[in-house]
């Protein structure tokens, strides 16, 4: 593309989402249903339903591991690593 050759611009076509067949120097544009930016999930109709999803699959494991030590950890030394109220 001259224009962008030009202005001295890159599309980055493996990013790059568009409803049409657009080509850019041989490389196609595809459509893509969601994408992730700035590490939050953006869905072509907006929604949060899969970042929640995505967030709540990462926390799952933690969150058990805490349940777990629940019956372990005493109840007076849960509360060590906290931060003290000033």
């Amino acid at each position: 593309m001259i224009w962008l050759d030009m202005n001295r611009l890159h599309v980055s076509t493996r990013h790059t989402v568009s409803d049409i067949n657009i080509t850019i120097n041989d490389d196609a544009i595809y459509v893509d249903n969601d994408v992730k930016y700035l590490g939050v999930y953006v869905t072509n109709d907006l929604s949060w339903d899969k970042h929640v999803s995505n967030v709540c699959r990462k926390l799952g494991p933690g969150l058990q591991i805490l349940r777990r030590l629940r019956g372990i950890v005493p109840i007076n030394d849960r509360n060590k690593n906290s931060n003290p109220k000033s």
